[in-house]
C-alpha cells in the first residue's frame, strides 16, 4: 500500500513516473505508472497499491497497479487485462471460444500491420483477439451524471 505524493514525478519527468510514499514509510519512492493517471484517479493523495519489479534495470522499484477509492479498487495496470483474458481464454471462460492450452495461446503477435494482444489456434481454426481495457470508476451505482 502507498500514498501518491507527486505524479508526474518531481525526480523522473515523466508522466509514466510517480513519486510515492510506502504505508509506513516516510521517504518517498520512485514508481511506474504504466496508465498515466487513470483518467484522473491518480493524483496527490491517492491510496494506490502498489507491487515490487524485480528488474534490476529498471527505473523504479514499483509498478502502480490498483487504486483504491474507497467502495472500490480500479485496476491501474494495462497489463492486468491481458493476464485476466489469458486466464479466461486458457479455462474456457469466454463465450463462444473454446478453452485453450496454454501451448495454443501467443501473446503480442502481428498480422501484416496490425498487432493482436493473443493468437489462439484450437483445431485448424485461428483465433485473433484484441484485448482493450478502460479505466472508469464511480463512488455509488448507478453513476451520478456530471454537473
Amino acid at each position: 500500500k502507498a500514498t501518491v505524493v507527486n505524479r508526474p514525478s518531481k525526480v523522473v519527468r515523466s508522466p509514466y513516473m510517480a513519486d510515492i510514499i510506502l504505508h509506513g514509510e516516510t521517504e518517498a519512492q520512485l514508481c511506474h505508472s504504466p496508465a498515466l493517471g487513470c483518467s484522473g484517479l491518480i493524483v496527490t493523495g491517492s491510496s494506490v497499491l502498489v507491487t515490487p519489479k524485480n528488474s534490476a534495470s529498471a527505473k523504479s522499484k514499483f509498478s502502480l497497479d490498483l487504486i483504491n477509492l474507497g467502495s472500490t479498487v480500479v485496476g491501474a495496470n494495462p497489463n492486468f487485462c491481458n493476464k485476466m483474458v489469458r486466464i479466461a481464454l486458457e479455462r474456457g471462460w469466454v463465450d463462444s471460444l473454446p478453452a485453450f492450452q496454454a501451448k495454443e495461446i501467443k501473446g503480442e503477435v502481428t498480422l501484416d500491420e496490425s498487432r493482436f494482444d493473443f493468437k489462439c489456434e484450437k483445431d485448424g481454426t485461428v483465433y485473433y483477439i484484441e484485448v482493450k481495457g478502460v479505466p472508469n470508476a464511480s463512488s455509488c451505482d448507478p453513476p451520478l451524471k456530471p454537473s
